[in-house]
């Protein structure tokens, strides 16, 4: 993707968008590199942003949910004290 052409680079981005996201562009290639549409160039990037916001938080949750506690799992496996 990295040496696409620009209207190409923009399809493929759409359809990683759609495919991974649910996310469906409302702009066409010749619509987005016009003059003008700057409302909905602008809501299409805060969009992405909220995408990405939303992606990071599930990795950082998914990640705590598979973290090991070190020490002491079950209350039975702590040592006897008597005092």
């Amino acid at each position: 993707m990295k040496y696409l052409p620009d209207a190409q680079f923009f399809k493929a981005t759409s359809l990683i968008l759609c495919d991974l996201f649910g996310y469906r562009v409302d702009l066409t290639p010749a619509q987005f590199f016009e003059k003008g549409y700057a409302e909905r160039k602008l809501i299409l990037v805060l969009n992405i942003y909220d995408i990405l916001k939303k992606v990071r938080k599930g990795i950082k949750i998914n990640d705590k949910l598979a973290r090991v506690e070190k020490g002491a799992a079950h209350a039975a496996d702590e040592a006897i004290k008597e005092y």
